[in-house]
């Protein structure tokens, strides 16, 4: 597997359910040959399998439309926006996103 895909377990406070913040990447000689949905759908099924009955939740730079339309493809949806300030390269806009999938959410 030419890829990782680590994630990062966050309790939230209250007695509310886990939720589970995936954070995914592959190096640019793996982009645009069509292993992004195969790369998500791998990190997931390791997180059904440590972390089940889960939320899943992911945010995305608003500008990777490859990525965005990934995410659409296995089920997350939008659930906001946010704008973040780099130094050096200005604003930019995040979609934070929600998988829909009963079996991590049950």
């Amino acid at each position: 597997m030419p890829w990782r895909t680590p994630v990062n377990r966050v309790l939230r406070a209250g007695g509310r359910r886990a939720v589970l913040r995936l954070r995914s990447a592959t190096g640019p000689d793996l982009t645009g040959r069509g292993l992004g949905e195969r790369f998500v759908r791998d990190g997931l099924s390791f997180a059904r399998k440590h972390y089940p009955r889960t939320r899943v939740v992911l945010d995305v730079a608003a500008f990777n439309r490859r990525a965005l339309a990934v995410y659409t493809r296995v089920s997350f949806i939008e659930t906001g926006r946010r704008t973040e300030r780099f130094e050096g390269y200005g604003d930019v806009e995040f979609v934070e996103m929600e998988l829909l999938d009963t079996e991590m959410s049950g």
